[in-house]
């Protein structure tokens, strides 16, 4: 496995943890530190955050994360129930003068880590640009580092907007615009260099940072199959040779992918490619290349994320016959049951033939979405521990 072979992992030990290379890349190096101040006495003073290093280096490169918080915002710690004793969606609602309403606890840490220190934030984008550095985060990272991030991405954009104004005034768009550091003036990246979303747009980000801002290096904070998926996506698209970064030599295990590792997800699909019916593996991008490709050797494979399931599955059906062919979901057991749910809904809910060709897909109507429907198997042993925080009264809501 790439991400785990003893001579293609690049380590540097930060604290309690390390970021390792995806793969060998000789051709980086860098020549300064990058290390966000100790933010200790700002906000939340909690002990299990404080002494937190969440950190990377590329050749020397350091990027250390502490309790990153802020006064004004950071006041008293979440007093909400879990998520699943609520009746709530998990949410922040944004009010009259952008009056912030949190609903449930993790919506409540959010709200606490909105607005971290504006130094820290200069801090960290000016050494991302110094060392052409980029990171792309998945939603599920804790909330405190979600919010420097967040605001790290802002102001790189505020900056950008800055440049551009500057240069179509005819200025030559760095006074005042772009990030400086001991009196070095530079531009400002047109991509963020951070970016926060699932998984799958994690490795077109990376790809966007690398053609458009010119990163040297990519810092992924995910589970293992991100990291992987990552590499791969930025490999497929020419960038192979710019190395991706994970948190530690260590497994970074996830509950969802590693329901499709074991023998019952194997005997699934085996018992799914008997049948009379052609079939297909529609795979959730949550597992590892590992299991993508063992699935591949049983059973037709294409890899799907939340935000185009269900596109994909319309399109396949369509393209071999929503009657004929049977469409394997997994291991996203929930999400494969929500996905039987809505197109049940469709038609329960009286859709016209005119509406799904207009809002769902051009080429199905009524009878090829019930046939759909009824030739969707999803796999019913899928485990997403997260899912199991909120459960059904959100699906509800």
């Amino acid at each position: 496995m790439f991400i785990r072979s003893a001579s293609v992992q690049r380590l540097a030990t930060i604290g309690r943890r390390t970021f390792v290379s995806s793969h060998q890349c000789p051709r980086h190096a860098a020549a300064s530190s990058l290390v966000i101040p100790s933010t200790n006495n700002r906000g939340f003073n909690n002990s299990t955050n404080d002494e937190k290093r969440i950190a990377s280096r590329t050749g020397n490169i350091e990027i250390h994360h502490r309790a990153l918080s802020s006064s004004s915002t950071a006041k008293t710690p979440p007093t909400a129930p879990p998520a699943q004793q609520v009746n709530s969606f998990p949410s922040i609602v944004i009010g009259p003068n952008h009056a912030l309403s949190p609903q449930g606890s993790f919506a409540e840490a959010q709200a606490a880590f909105l607005e971290p220190p504006k130094d820290v934030v200069e801090s960290l984008l000016d050494q991302l640009i110094d060392q052409k550095v980029g990171v792309v985060a998945h939603y599920y990272m804790d909330v405190e580092l979600q919010g420097v991030l967040h605001a790290i991405k802002r102001r790189q954009m505020e900056l950008l907007h800055h440049q551009q104004l500057e240069e179509e005034d005819g200025g030559t768009g760095l006074n005042g615009a772009s990030s400086s550091s001991g009196g070095t003036t530079r531009r400002i990246p047109s991509y963020p260099l951070v970016t926060i979303c699932d998984s799958l747009k994690m490795g077109d980000d990376a790809v966007e940072m690398c053609s458009q801002s010119n990163v040297s290096s990519i810092i992924c904070l995910g589970v293992d199959f991100m990291s992987e998926s990552v590499s791969a996506i930025m490999s497929k698209n020419g960038y192979g040779h710019v190395p991706v970064y994970r948190a530690t030599t260590k497994h970074i295990g996830c509950s969802l992918a590693e329901s499709a590792e074991g023998d019952n997800y194997r005997a699934w699909l085996n018992k799914s490619a008997e049948g009379e019916k052609k079939s297909l593996h529609v795979v959730y991008i949550n597992t590892s290349l590992e299991t993508k490709a063992i699935s591949s050797s049983i059973i037709p494979t294409i890899t799907c994320t939340s935000s185009n399931v269900l596109s994909t599955i319309l399109q396949a059906s369509h393209q071999m016959g929503p009657k004929e062919l049977q469409i394997c979901y997994g291991p996203d057991t929930y999400m494969g049951d929500n996905l039987v749910s809505l197109l049940d809904a469709v038609i329960q809910s009286g859709w016209s033939d005119e509406r799904i060709k207009a809002d769902l897909h051009p080429s199905h109507d009524r009878s090829t979405i019930e046939s759909l429907r009824d030739n969707i198997n999803v796999y019913p042993s899928g485990n997403c521990v997260v899912h199991h925080m909120f459960g059904q009264s959100v699906v509800d809501t």
